[in-house]
This record gives structure tokens, C-alpha cells and sequence, in this order.
């Protein structure tokens, strides 16, 4: 009977100890991980944006033997297969170039010469031109499908609105970037704390503020001491209705605007994140609305559902496969495949549900 009554506690507490995890439903395994310094700068050096191109997949005869049927062999094998063509192009940071890989890791092309330097984060529109973000000269950089720079444009001289320097279009720092789904470019300006918003052809459409009243107050003493207290966006993405999604380089979280700019949620006041302090460093979005952002300062990922809650998380601080050291750009293609940016480490990780 004592060892019964042992046995049920054992029990009771197990389950009170399960309740009180988080009760993530959802996993992600690593199925791919590619990059890596080999000290020559032969590879990846301290990335920061990833953009996802997916293809329609190519369709090719898996049968080598096919070829020996005219010498009088039979062919074991008459399948066909899909080639996954998907493309995954980096921003190299401190490389200061652009790379495109397959998804097997291999590396297909570099765009050395012709990016900006230190390229934050890249963008394809429709046509197929590459858009890259550049912090430290204040620029956006387009690239044709060619490989050959199309404009190039100086916010405080001729900036990429090609509007003189009127300070309404102008970038400071830009980072983050994102496509949305009419093929306009959207920017997250670090400097000016502004989303700004442009066409494929380099015309400027709107602009709007990403900090908010009260902004300020919300801020913990130790971060109004700081010269610069107030938020500054870091990443964006742009759902189907044209929504905005900004997170920043503080503990605010994930705020969403509408189309005209204003704010319509606001998650740190329901998300609940591991550990007291946040410093997101990526951000996307799935087809079903969820967001997944990359957490700096734990070395995690998070997938927050549309209505603020956290469903699933993973990683840690290291260099092992699945580890990150600073993780900071991420996408998410069709098939729920998560692709994350590890800059500390030098590649880039693919997860799976």
C-alpha cells in the first residue's frame, strides 16, 4: 500500500512538472546545415539576411540504367523524380558580397562586385532583380537578373526614390527587407525608426513611424539611461493583406501595422517568451499567419501563433548542428521549411516540422 501511495505521488508531481513546461505542441528537426568559415573566406562570413525563391521543381529519369536497354538490359527502374530547385540567397555581411545555393548547400553564384558593402538584407521582385540593404552607406543596391547593377542611389545626395534629398524618402541604416505580394519593396530604416515602402522601379510610394506613444515609458530604467532609448526596427514582413509586421532591436517584441501605417497589435503584451529580455534579430511569416522570429539573446527560434502565443521553440547557444550563436535572418518557404541565418556560426540552418 506505501508503495502504492509513493508511486501515485511520483506520479502527481511528474504531471505538475509537465503542466508547468511550456506545452509546445509543434517540433522542428534540422534536416540541413551549409556555410561555414574554412579561414580563407572561401564561405560564409558572419551573415545576416536570407531570401527564399522557390521553384516549381524539375522533373528528371532517376533510371542509369536506362541507357544500357539498346545493349539488351532490362531496366530495374523506371521511376521519375522532382528535383527541388528552390534557391536560398544570403547577404554575407562582413564577405561584402551576395551568395546563391542550392538546397543541397552547393554554392551556385556569388555577387561580389556588384553588391553593396557590408549587404544587411536582399530581397527578388517579380522580374527577378535582387534588391539588397546596405547600413553602412545608407543605400539600396538593385541588381538586374543579369548580374548587372541597375541604380544605385545615396539617401542624403540622390537617394533611391531618386527624389533629391528630401529626408521624407530617405534611408538611414537600412535593414530588414521584404516583398510584398504586388512586388513592392518594403525597408526597414533603422535610423529614422520608419518602415518605408517602394515599387519594383525604384519610385517611392509612402513611409510611416514604427515607434508609438508611450513608447518611451515602457522602456525599463536601465534602458532610459542609454543615449538612445527609443526602438528601432529591425526586421519586417508583409502578409497578404499588406499588413506589417516590425520587430525590433529592444524589448518590444513584434508589433503589427496595417497598410495605412497604423498599429493594429501590439504582442508584447501578451507574448510570453523564455527569459525576461528579447533581442530579435529576424522575423517572418508563414501562409497560415504565423510568425517566427530569431531571439539573439537566447540563441532560439520561436513560431508565435497569429494571436500572440508562443507554439513552438528550439535552439541554443553553441556551435553543434541545431546550435546558433546569434541567429538573424529567417524565411519560411511553402512546405513549412524554416531557413535561419546562425551569424555567429557562419551558415545557415533549415528546419522541418
Amino acid at each position: 500500500m506505501k508503495k502504492l501511495v509513493l508511486l501515485m505521488c511520483a506520479v502527481a508531481v511528474l504531471l505538475l512538472v509537465c503542466a508547468s513546461q511550456p506545452g509546445w505542441a509543434e517540433q522542428y528537426r534540422l534536416v540541413k546545415h551549409f556555410g561555414y568559415l574554412d579561414g580563407w573566406g572561401n564561405a560564409m562570413r558572419f551573415p545576416t539576411g536570407i531570401f527564399v525563391q522557390e521553384g516549381k521543381g524539375t522533373k528528371y529519369d532517376c533510371d542509369d540504367r536506362c541507357k544500357y536497354l539498346k545493349k539488351g538490359y532490362e531496366a530495374k527502374c523506371r521511376d521519375s523524380a522532382k528535383k527541388d530547385d528552390t534557391r536560398i540567397f544570403v547577404a554575407d555581411w562582413d564577405s561584402h558580397r551576395l551568395e546563391k545555393y542550392d538546397m543541397d548547400g552547393h554554392l551556385l553564384k556569388r555577387y561580389g562586385d556588384i553588391c553593396p558593402m557590408k549587404p544587411y538584407d536582399l530581397v527578388i521582385d517579380n522580374k527577378g532583380a535582387i534588391h539588397s540593404s546596405c547600413e553602412y552607406y545608407d543605400r539600396i543596391r538593385k541588381v538586374n537578373s543579369k548580374g548587372y547593377v541597375a541604380h544605385v542611389f545615396f539617401p542624403n545626395y540622390t537617394n533611391y526614390a531618386e527624389i533629391g534629398t528630401d529626408l521624407v524618402a530617405s534611408c538611414d541604416d537600412p535593414r530588414g527587407m521584404a516583398l510584398c505580394p504586388r512586388g513592392n519593396i518594403v525597408i526597414a530604416d533603422y535610423g529614422y525608426r520608419k518602415i518605408f515602402v517602394f515599387d519594383d522601379q525604384k519610385r517611392y510610394i509612402t513611409s510611416f513611424s514604427t515607434t508609438v506613444d508611450g513608447d518611451y515609458d515602457a522602456l525599463p530604467e536601465t534602458e532610459k539611461k542609454d543615449m538612445d532609448p527609443l526602438p528601432r526596427p529591425i526586421d519586417v514582413a508583409v502578409d497578404g493583406q499588406g499588413n506589417c509586421y516590425v520587430c525590433y532591436n529592444k524589448v518590444f517584441g513584434v508589433r503589427k501595422f496595417n497598410a495605412q501605417g497604423q498599429l493594429s497589435s501590439d504582442f508584447p503584451r501578451t507574448l510570453s517568451l523564455p527569459g525576461s529580455e528579447m533581442k530579435l534579430g529576424g522575423l517572418a511569416l508563414d501562409r497560415n499567419g504565423s510568425i517566427f522570429v530569431t531571439d539573439m539573446t537566447k540563441c532560439m527560434v520561436h513560431k508565435i501563433s497569429p494571436q500572440g502565443s508562443v507554439v513552438a521553440s528550439w535552439g541554443r547557444n553553441g556551435q553543434l548542428p541545431g546550435d546558433f550563436y546569434h541567429p538573424m535572418g529567417i524565411a519560411v518557404d511553402s512546405k513549412d521549411r524554416v531557413y535561419v541565418v546562425d551569424h555567429g556560426n557562419h551558415r545557415v540552418q533549415v528546419f522541418a516540422p
